[in-house]
């Protein structure tokens, strides 16, 4: 949410740098319909959180798992043109209310942001611009707020922050002006992860560096000419690692793993210019 801004920046950057329209057949009827879209809309996703002990399976010692829906908005910039640049900024947020269904009433309240910026090259595999496929890397920066409710533990407030390297491939299908199918995978490694907790502010302590998934299957619809429609299912996946601070006298903070495993959807509202 405190990134949103940027956005206009970006668009501002693109737009001057690839000012000139294209011709899109498969996109649009329209001559005249612009590289660049801005979009927004809502998203929702079930969030499964679960912490993990060295071996990879559920922690005895802490209530598991954590559930619960989250909900918040999405909001970006795209520039794509055809055999040439493709160019993304979007960013994300939710929060909502996670709970463990145990008989201690283990909560925890999530706050849940991305960041993400892709370039890449939008390359056309036939001639008539039905199918696209689209390499891409980038930077991307996730702050995920979780406060622990009072429950058998003490309440707790964790900030994870983790910068990371997109590593993704697009595809896309358009069959006629006013559909358009794609399947993205990207794969999101740590470049830097840390944590800080609210009991010892002004502290960050470094995790190790861990893999994250995203798939997503957007579906977007062209109508009024330069307007557009997208539903977007998707499943992420996130980490958190073991801390690597080890005190003076050689004890590791010993701070469990995460994963959280997320399902759910995006709809949002754009315009071609």
């Amino acid at each position: 949410m405190r990134f949103s801004f940027l956005v206009l920046a970006f668009v501002a950057l693109v737009s001057s740098a690839h000012p000139n329209s294209v011709y899109y057949p498969r996109r649009s009827g329209c001559h005249d319909i612009g590289n660049s879209r801005l979009y927004g809309g809502g998203q929702a996703y079930y969030y499964h959180l679960k912490i993990v002990d060295d071996l990879g399976v559920a922690a005895r010692a802490t209530p598991n798992p954590f559930t619960g829906w989250v909900g918040g908005f999405i909001l970006g910039y795209e520039y794509k043109k055809p055999n040439s640049l493709y160019a993304v900024l979007q960013t994300s947020y939710a929060l909502g209310s996670i709970e463990s269904h145990d008989t201690g009433n283990n909560k925890r309240f999530i706050h849940d942001e991305l960041l993400e910026t892709r370039i890449g090259y939008d390359g056309a595999l036939t001639r008539d611009f039905s199918w696209f496929v689209t390499p891409y890397t980038g930077a991307g920066f996730r702050w995920n707020s979780q406060y622990r409710y009072p429950g058998t533990l003490p309440d707790l407030k964790c900030n994870y922050y983790k910068i990371y390297i997109p590593l993704g491939l697009l595809i896309n299908y358009i069959p006629n002006q006013t559909l358009n199918i794609g399947l993205d995978f990207e794969w999101m490694p740590d470049v830097l992860s840390m944590v800080s907790f609210s009991s010892l502010p002004g502290s960050f302590w470094e995790l190790k560096r861990k893999n994250n998934y995203l798939v997503q299957l957007p579906c977007m619809f062209t109508f009024a000419r330069r307007y557009e429609l997208s539903l977007t299912p998707f499943w992420m996946h996130f980490e958190e690692g073991d801390s690597t601070t080890i005190t003076n006298g050689g004890v590791a903070l010993g701070l469990e793993k995460q994963r959280t495993n997320d399902w759910g959807a995006r709809v949002s509202l754009g315009v071609y210019f």
